[in-house]
């Protein structure tokens, strides 16, 4: 689900979007006093984060799942933003786009929130206003989702 996306029918299973880019490491530049782990900003931030889902928040009906980046179907590091999109630069990315259980029927809300064990910081900018985030959970998004029944096919 991203904002290219109609909708869901019922039954199909669903991913959440979700992008992530930094510096190279020989570009990376960072506010005074930050020590990345990594020297790429990439490795960095997928040796702090994980990411939970959570479906129908604060309602009755509220579902999370997490996933870390040892999920390589949920974390996708083999492809940049810019194999997807080639006007965007071509610096190092990945996607979180976790497989999620089909919705039921009706409206629902799905929200991304990424969970950092410690600050991390991209590399791009030596203003940690622009280019960092601290240590807990940022909600990237809150979005809707509604759930349809598959119109019939006609035979023939």
């Amino acid at each position: 689900m991203n904002p290219v996306c109609e909708g869901l029918t019922a039954g199909e299973h669903w991913r959440p979007t979700n992008s992530y880019f930094g510096a190279e490491a020989a570009d990376a530049v960072y506010p005074p006093g930050y020590v990345p782990l990594h020297a790429y900003p990439v490795d960095d931030v997928l040796a702090k984060l994980t990411v939970k889902v959570v479906i129908d928040g604060g309602t009755s009906q509220q579902q999370t799942y997490t996933f870390s980046p040892a999920d390589k179907d949920a974390f996708r590091t083999d492809v940049r933003i810019h194999d997807l999109n080639p006007s965007f630069p071509d610096i190092p990315s990945f996607f979180v786009i976790p497989r999620m259980a089909p919705l039921s029927v009706g409206h629902h809300t799905h929200e991304l929130i990424w969970v950092l064990t410690a600050q991390h910081c991209d590399g791009i900018s030596t203003d940690p206003d622009v280019s960092c985030l601290p240590a807990g959970e940022f909600s990237a998004f809150v979005r809707p989702a509604d759930v349809s029944i598959p119109e019939p096919v006609p035979a023939g």
